[in-house]
Parts: C-alpha cells; sequence; structure tokens
C-alpha cells in the first residue's frame, strides 16, 4: 500500500531523481553537488532538479544539504528499491523474458 501511495504522489521526474540519488547514495556528494551531476547529465534546469530534491526532502525521502552528503531515509531507500525492481521487472517483460 505504501508503495502504490508513495508513486502516486510522485510526478515521474521525481522518481527519476529518486532512482538516480539511490544508485549515488554513499557517494559524498551534497544535494546540490547531486543536482548538478543529474542536470547535467539529464540535460535538465539545475533549478528544475534543485527543487524536485528539495520536494523530495520535504517528503521525507532524502536528506542532507548545507554542506552535509545527502542520504535517503530508510523510507526512500525502501521506495527506490522497490521502483528499481520494478523497472527491471518491466524491462524483462518487454523482452519477453
Amino acid at each position: 500500500m505504501f508503495m502504490r501511495m508513495a508513486k502516486a504522489k510522485l510526478t515521474p521526474l521525481q522518481i527519476r531523481l529518486l532512482v538516480e540519488a539511490r544508485r549515488r547514495e554513499g557517494s559524498g556528494l551534497t544535494l546540490t553537488g547531486l543536482a548538478r551531476e543529474v542536470s547535467a547529465h539529464e540535460k535538465l534546469p539545475l533549478s528544475t532538479v534543485k527543487w524536485n530534491l528539495a520536494k523530495l526532502r520535504e517528503l521525507g525521502l532524502i536528506t542532507g544539504g548545507h554542506r552535509r552528503a545527502f542520504e535517503l531515509t530508510a523510507a526512500g531507500r525502501a521506495l527506490a528499491d522497490h521502483l528499481l525492481e520494478d523497472g527491471a521487472a518491466e524491462l524483462r517483460r518487454a523482452r519477453g523474458r
């Protein structure tokens, strides 16, 4: 139930950012550093990425900021892992496996 509610609340971009944050967790990046890297890689405006990361922080899925490395909360990590598993399963289905 939590996963369905969380996925319904997040925008597609916020889902992508949460998954990307999970992939880069432990890298020592601050939220601003994460925003800069994702912005450059995805060719998205930095302000858009920062705004959406702030929303993820407000939702309690990610922490960090003010010169501290970002981290996912337990809920954020569980949701990101679920999204990664869902994506892999969808890819397998699309490939007919």
